[in-house]
C-alpha cells in the first residue's frame, strides 16, 4: 500500500476530514442548516452575472438554492466521502484540497466557507480563497464560536479551532481580508457559531482623497454588524 505522501505526489487526494453529512441528516442537523441558511441569505448575491464558490461542506445550507440563479456555482467538498450536489440536475460538486484549489485566479465574486478552516491550515486555505476571488470579492465565513458550547459531541462544530470576534478578525486581516460585519447564531447566551462577512483587499493601506461613500455591509441574519 502506498503512503499518503506517495498518493499525493501521484495526484491522489490526501486523507480528508470525515464528512458531516450523516449529522446534517439528523433532526438537529437539519434545523441547524435551516437556521444558518437564514443567517447568510442576506449576504449571498444572486444574479445572472454572479459567481459563487462554496468550500468545505456547504450542501446543507445551500438546499433550496437554484444554481440557475447564478452564472457559476462551484461546490468544493474538502470532506470524505464526496458526493454530487444537487441531487437532481447537473452536478456542481467536486472534491479537492482546501489549500490547493483547482481554480484559476480572480474568478469568483463571493466565497462561502463552512467546515473549511477549523480543522485545516487556516492561513493556507484563506490564501487560496483570496487567490480565487476577484478584486473586492466577498467572503462569507462560518466557524465555531469560542464562547459557544455544543452539547452534541457529534456536531461538526464541536471539534476543531473555534474563534472569538477578535481572533477571527486578526486571522482575516492577516489573509488580506477586511471584515465588514460579524454575527453570532445558534443560541442566545452562548451562541455556538460565528459568521463573518469580509472583503478581499490588496493588503495596502488605502489612500483617501476627499470624501468616499461606501455601501453598508449586509446585516447577517438580522444581527447588527460587529
Amino acid at each position: 500500500m502506498r503512503s499518503g505522501a506517495e498518493r499525493e505526489e501521484k495526484g491522489h487526494l490526501p486523507t480528508m476530514t470525515p464528512s458531516p453529512r450523516p449529522w446534517y441528516a439528523t433532526l438537529q442537523g437539519r434545523r441547524t442548516a435551516r437556521r444558518l441558511a437564514r443567517v447568510i441569505a442576506p449576504a449571498i448575491r444572486l444574479g445572472p452575472t454572479q459567481r459563487l464558490l462554496a468550500l468545505g461542506y456547504a450542501p446543507p445550507i445551500l438546499t433550496g438554492l437554484d444554481p440557475a440563479r447564478l452564472e457559476r456555482l462551484t461546490v468544493l467538498l474538502t470532506t470524505a466521502p464526496p458526493h454530487r450536489w444537487p441531487a437532481r440536475g447537473p452536478n456542481h460538486a467536486a472534491a479537492c484540497r482546501a489549500d490547493a484549489l483547482p481554480l484559476p485566479p480572480n474568478l469568483y465574486d463571493q466565497a462561502l466557507l463552512i467546515h473549511a478552516i477549523e480543522a485545516a491550515d487556516a492561513p493556507a486555505v484563506l490564501a487560496e480563497v483570496w487567490r480565487a476571488l476577484a478584486p473586492a470579492g466577498e467572503l462569507v465565513l462560518i466557524v465555531p464560536n469560542r464562547l459557544g458550547r455544543w452539547l452534541d459531541p457529534g456536531s461538526p462544530f464541536a471539534t476543531g479551532q473555534a474563534y472569538s470576534e477578535g481572533e477571527l478578525e486578526a486571522l482575516l486581516a492577516a489573509a488580506r481580508f477586511e471584515v465588514r460585519s460579524q454575527a453570532t447564531a445558534l443560541g442566545r447566551l452562548a451562541p455556538r457559531v460565528r459568521v463573518a462577512l469580509a472583503v478581499k483587499t490588496d493588503g495596502l493601506a488605502p489612500v483617501f482623497i476627499g470624501r468616499v461613500a461606501t455601501a453598508p455591509a449586509p446585516v447577517l441574519g438580522g444581527f447588527a454588524p460587529a
